[in-house]
């Protein structure tokens, strides 16, 4: 794949990934109480689903980061 069909592929999908980000920044995530965490995590998960990654795993943990 050349540089220039990466730039045209980043160029097609701009607003798809605007609104991605979007979506992701809205959700409430508070790690030093919780309030979130699971929600956030499963979002960011079913992204990388979305994107094509073969192996995505949430591990639940005592703390946030």
């Amino acid at each position: 794949m050349d540089v220039e069909s990466i730039y045209r592929h980043i160029d097609d999908h701009l607003s798809e990934g605007v609104r991605a980000l979007q979506d992701y920044v809205r959700l409430p995530s508070v790690s030093v109480d919780g309030t979130g965490m699971r929600e956030c995590a499963e979002h960011v998960a079913e992204r990388y689903w979305q994107l094509g990654c073969g192996e995505v795993e949430i591990v639940d943990t005592d703390t946030y980061p």
